[in-house]
């Protein structure tokens, strides 16, 4: 739960629990087939922007949530066998007092971008999936994107770390920059990314693109 400031109107960012991801039955359950309405027992946690400008009478504006959430009988099937877990469990936005997007963490689903400048029709403009890793027994297991992550504004940076493989710090596409509206990076470092490349770090090496989101409405709910 973040407040957020956007357009100099004050808003709640938050979520719903989620099942837990054990045992892995309770893992299925974390699913949009599923109601979101039982969370946290069933159903997928998606964030939700709350206008808060009056406190005592706060006003659900918008849901942000992914077309694998819809309940599509079509795909409820695949879904519920599959246990991906496409949930929320904790979100950031860029500036708390001047906020421009949201960064998701929807485990499986991966980092989740979204444009929050209309804060009553948030969209997705980028995400970033970590992918498979292999299990110590040799099996390949979807990593989950399920920690807090942190904007490094002075390089337009995203640090994130994952389940199982560790840390990462995402660039944006250059399509992804120009559809937020963000000015061109500036060249000077933070000083947390000179400290990381003085401990020996180097972001660049570990760093990687998000890309811009596609899906349309009407795409099907299926993992990306």
């Amino acid at each position: 739960m973040q407040p957020v400031t956007i357009g100099g109107k004050a808003f709640l960012l938050h979520s719903d629990e989620t099942a837990p991801g054990i045992p892995q039955d309770a893992e299925r359950r974390a699913n949009g087939c599923l109601t979101d309405g039982g969370t946290p027992f069933t159903g997928p946690a998606q964030p939700v922007l709350t206008d808060i400008s009056d406190e005592t009478h706060p006003v659900t504006i918008s849901q942000m949530t992914l077309a694998i959430d819809r309940q599509e009988p079509e795909f409820c099937a695949a879904e519920l066998s599959s246990s991906v877990n496409s949930t929320s469990h904790y979100h950031e936005v860029d500036d708390p007092d001047r906020a421009t997007f949201a960064m998701l963490s929807m485990k499986n689903a991966g980092l989740r971008i979204f444009d929050i400048r209309d804060p009553s029709a948030p969209k997705e403009v980028a995400y970033f999936n970590p992918g498979q890793y292999r299990a110590p027994d040799g099996s390949t297991l979807l990593d989950r994107a399920r920690q807090h992550t942190h904007y490094d504004a002075s390089t337009q940076k995203i640090w994130l770390t994952t389940e199982s493989h560790g840390f990462y710090v995402l660039d944006f596409e250059p399509q992804v920059r120009d559809a937020l509206a963000l000015p061109e990076p500036s060249v000077a470092l933070s000083i947390a990314a000179a400290a990381a490349l003085l401990c020996g770090l180097r972001p660049n090496r570990v760093s990687t693109r998000l890309q811009r989101a596609t899906a349309g409405p009407g795409s099907p709910a299926r993992p990306r």
